[in-house]
């Protein structure tokens, strides 16, 4: 039990240490990013991290130009996971930094209420609804 306690402190330790480093790196300004104008300004790496998070929760567009002088245009679809992680941010909720299978992820739940919500608006029954 001892070995345990000074384990699980010895980790709890190295994790503050860990997490007071990363603070201290996110708050460095050092990245050369693209605003909303088109114009190339330097921020910090968490805004630069936070703005490419959101860039890839919603999905976009990259024209890649391959050998010859060939464009093409790669769609990135919107990433749910991280508009999870972002919607928990922005409620104030931090996520969890472990997996836990025995909840459905928010993605999975957020579409449960979309089909409940139209379900009631059309008075149809969902498949739950119908098993019981």
């Amino acid at each position: 039990m001892a070995k345990e306690k000074s384990e699980h402190g010895a980790k709890t330790a190295a994790g503050l240490m860990l997490t007071k480093y990363l603070r201290q790196i996110a708050a460095e300004i050092t990245e050369l990013e693209k605003n909303e104008e088109g114009q190339e300004v330097i921020m910090s790496k968490a805004e630069a991290l936070a703005r490419k998070m959101w860039k890839s929760a919603l999905g976009f567009k990259e024209t890649i130009i391959g050998k010859g002088g060939a464009r093409e245009e790669i769609v990135h679809a919107p990433d749910r996971g991280l508009m999870a992680i972002l919607f928990e941010r922005i409620e104030g909720r931090a996520p969890l930094a472990f997996n836990d299978t025995s909840k459905r992820n928010i993605a999975d739940r957020v579409d449960d209420q979309a089909k409940d919500r139209i379900s009631k608006a059309g008075n149809i029954k969902s498949e739950d609804d119908t098993n019981q």
